[in-house]
């Protein structure tokens, strides 16, 4: 009696263990997630701002830098080095998000991506080079509907992104 009390006990303290990291970990993503989003909130605000005057003239009154910024952005290597600093401090969720779906387009990797960074619809749009913001809207539903045909915890954490 006395033994299978102590391994009860023991079970309990590694369950209590178990849940105290899983806590942790979640509290560290979300710091992560944070900081990552803070750090491209500036840039959020160009990109609404190039997307709601997107008139020509208007275009050429909007900073130079923002444009540049906004290219860089949308650049293969940019996305790449945004790719790798996602996955290295969100643990590998881009990598893991290419291998559970494989077959998705480019810009569907893109909207993921700049979702995890925390890029508002209208940003998107812009890095996406799309005319209506509607069509980031639609892509993020089709998103959504192949992410929900995986498992259910997988699915839950991908549309956790969106």
């Amino acid at each position: 009696m006395r033994r299978d009390e102590y391994y009860f006990q023991i079970g309990q303290n590694i369950k209590e263990i178990t849940e105290l990291r899983q806590r942790d970990n979640e509290a560290t993503n979300s710091l992560l997630r944070e900081l990552l989003t803070k750090e491209y909130r500036l840039m959020d605000g160009k990109c609404r701002e190039y997307y709601e005057k997107s008139s020509r003239q208007t275009r050429k009154n909007i900073s130079d830098e923002a444009v540049e910024l906004v290219e860089r952005l949308s650049s293969a290597g940019q996305l790449a080095e945004l790719e790798e600093t996602v996955n290295r401090y969100q643990s590998d969720i881009m990598a893991r998000f290419r291998h559970d779906l494989p077959d998705l387009k480019a810009d569907d990797y893109k909207l993921f991506l700049y979702s995890i960074l925390g890029f508002s619809s209208t940003a998107i749009s812009v890095f996406l080079k799309t005319e209506k913001i509607e069509s980031v809207y639609n892509r993020k539903r089709r998103l959504k509907a192949k992410i929900r045909q995986l498992p259910e915890t997988t699915a839950g954490k991908y549309l956790s992104y969106l």
